[in-house]
């Protein structure tokens, strides 16, 4: 998981790059990618500081609770309003996708797991 979101960093830099060095013509081309790469990259950052506070709420380490926290839940404040990389990805058959948060997997268990965080932190 370190190596994929050192990865993603990377990738992020490198389309950032190329975004801001490219025609106006490519930028449409480019701006299409790039939105998608920012949804996956995301949903990633989200996941993985997810894994993080876990990881902290074990080892019953307030302070990294408290900053991991913080990181899920501004992750969080971006994916939820975020429909535009998953709207061809609906159908009847997954009711999930209406936001990038919800598209996760684990929005609900997350949202049941940060009452338990709260409850320590606050």
């Amino acid at each position: 998981f370190v190596e994929t979101m050192e990865l993603f960093e990377k990738a992020k830099l490198m389309i950032e790059n190329i975004a801001n060095s490219c025609s106006e013509r490519e930028k449409a081309a480019v701006g299409i990618e790039k939105m998608r790469f920012d949804y996956g990259y995301l949903v990633m950052s989200f996941l993985f500081h997810l894994v993080k506070l876990r990881k902290a709420h074990q080892n019953n380490d307030k302070a990294a609770m408290n900053d991991e926290f913080q990181k899920t839940e501004y992750y969080r404040g971006i994916l939820e309003p975020m429909t535009r990389p998953i709207e061809d990805e609906k159908y009847e058959c997954t009711p999930w996708l209406n936001d990038a948060f919800n598209a996760t997997w684990v929005a609900s268990r997350y949202l049941e797991y940060i009452k338990k965080i709260k409850e320590i932190l606050f």
